[in-house]
């Protein structure tokens, strides 16, 4: 990380922000999952990021080691409504990030696969442009209580 950064801790008073300096190592170890995003929601509902909103000017890094039986038990509401928290999860809010693996990482942009790399770099941009925002809070989402697709006869 070339700027300063913010990690992201569930505290007794509820998740608190701690000041991370310039040119530090986030996060060392196994991760089979990891993300950036500036908006909260990717679609649906689903709030992945949910503190990409916190700090204009920032993404939120998602850093992911928890067991897949406890992100299915956890599915809904949790992880869904971006509350569900775990010791093996770490947020932060950066500006830049350069991630790192010994082995080529599968990587995706906006939902596209894009191949395999070994080194990532993501930057917010220095000229952000203003767009017209939503309160997604005050919308309530349903999930369908049906199929959205049906196989043909």
């Amino acid at each position: 990380v070339l700027f300063r950064s913010y990690k992201i801790v569930k505290t007794n008073k509820g998740d608190e922000e701690f000041f991370i300096a310039k040119n530090q190592i986030l996060y060392e170890g196994f991760a089979p999952f990891m993300c950036v995003g500036t908006i909260p929601y990717i679609g649906y509902g689903f709030k992945m990021f949910p503190f990409a909103s916190k700090r204009p000017g920032f993404m939120h890094l998602r850093v992911c080691d928890v067991p897949l039986k406890t992100c299915l038990a956890n599915l809904y509401p949790g992880i869904w409504n971006g509350s569900f928290r775990h010791k093996k999860m770490h947020d932060f809010l950066v500006k830049d990030v350069s991630i790192e693996s010994q082995t080529p990482l599968a990587y995706q942009f906006a939902g596209d696969a894009m191949g395999y790399e070994k080194n990532l770099y993501f930057q917010t941009s220095q000229n952000p442009v203003n767009m017209v925002c939503v309160n997604w809070e005050e919308i309530k989402y349903n999930l369908p209580n049906r199929p959205l697709m049906t196989p043909l006869s």
